[in-house]
């Protein structure tokens, strides 16, 4: 019957945020979405609006927390905060439809669903910029070791051939006295 089919359609929908959230996690932090990642977002998006509609709760504005969390990792900062509000909005009328919720109650209730994606975008925003940091400072540190391990067999280098020439000076006045002796002794 009719709870048999909400039921199915419900599960789909969850499985399919379930595996579209999977897919997309694997590699967050690949520098530009390509067309597969944008549509299973999407996914992640919509199936939130099918789960509250057949289910008949509001599990799928929770479900958009998990969704907010991944946006800043797969999207510019501007363009995630649009799909965030666009994803909000999706279940404006899902709410809408239900007999206990006003169009205008339903705008509140997304509105608070909406507050609490933000901070988790925010959080995600933050985290994401916290990591890139991190690998900065750890290439830069790399580069710092390279340079000082350079630096230090630069100066090693310098340090032989100023001995080299020390010695060559040093030995060259002694060959060029010896010579000089030699060349006295021959006149003698």
């Amino acid at each position: 019957g009719r709870d048999s089919s909400d039921y199915q359609a419900w599960l789909a929908a969850y499985l399919a945020f379930g595996a579209a959230y999977w897919l997309v996690s694997r590699q967050l932090n690949r520098p530009t979405p390509d067309l597969l990642r944008l549509l299973l977002l999407a996914v992640m998006s919509v199936s939130p609006a099918v789960i509250s509609h057949y289910s008949g709760t509001g599990l799928g504005g929770i479900l958009l927390l998990v969704s907010a969390g991944v946006l800043p990792w797969l999207l510019p900062p501007a363009f995630g905060l649009a799909w965030l509000i666009a994803q909000n909005l999706i279940l404006v009328p899902v709410f809408a439809v239900h007999e206990e919720f006003t169009v205008i109650q339903a705008f509140l209730q997304v509105g608070l669903y909406f507050g609490y994606s933000s901070f988790t975008f925010v959080t995600s925003h933050v985290a994401k910029r916290q990591a890139e940091a991190h690998d900065e400072l750890r290439r830069l540190n790399a580069e710092l070791r390279a340079t000082r391990a350079l630096l230090a067999e630069s100066s090693r280098a310098n340090e032989r051939v100023r001995i080299s020439r020390e010695l060559h000076d040093l030995l060259g006045h002694h060959l060029t006295a010896l010579s000089l002796n030699l060349e006295v002794a021959s006149h003698r």
